[in-house]
């Protein structure tokens, strides 16, 4: 062992030892080496494309327990960015009545929010939402859906599934709760 490396690795230790107090500034590389170039990348949300109006038969219904309203998940539309890591789909909300209401929407599993980038009402296209920004999931009310779809179909361990395809499988054939 050189004794550059056995300093870097006794500072290391010491760092580990203060169980987290002082936070180090450099991160070590794949050997255990300080890498002293490492730069921690920018997270950036790639462009996206609106899809068009879902057709009936890829059309998923979400069921949860309490559900007032229907919650069906164009299977279609369903995305995971490759470089953002976004999840994107489209949702439709039905009324007890009806009434349908379309949103074109993304979850960031890493930061637990979602976008609603469009919305369409009835059978006309998607209009894109003046204001696109990124807020904290809703846990009940009318969006309880997003809740639902981070806890038990798009996020796992708080990161996406890898693919849309697995997003799609475990939409059309959810986990069954193991009961007691």
């Amino acid at each position: 062992m050189t004794l550059k490396f056995l300093q870097k690795s006794t500072t290391f230790v010491i760092l580990l030892s203060l169980g987290g107090v002082v936070q180090a500034s450099e991160e070590l590389g794949e050997d255990g080496i300080v890498d002293h170039d490492f730069k921690e990348k920018k997270w950036v949300e790639q462009a996206i494309n609106i899809p068009a109006l879902p057709k009936s038969r890829n059309l998923i219904q979400l069921e949860f327990p309490n559900a007032v309203r229907k919650y069906y998940i164009d299977s279609k539309s369903v995305s995971v960015g490759k470089k953002d890591r976004v999840a994107r789909y489209t949702v439709i909300v039905e009324s007890l009545s009806g009434v349908r209401n379309l949103f074109y929407e993304a979850i960031r599993c890493h930061e637990k929010d979602y976008k609603t980038y469009a919305y369409s009402v009835g059978k006309q296209g998607f209009q894109k939402m003046n204001e696109v920004s990124w807020k904290p999931i809703h846990e009940s009310g009318i969006k309880q859906y997003q809740q639902v779809l981070f806890d038990h179909f798009v996020c796992h361990n708080s990161a996406v599934r890898r693919k849309a395809k697995d997003i799609i499988q475990v939409l059309k054939y959810p986990p069954v709760a193991n009961e007691p």
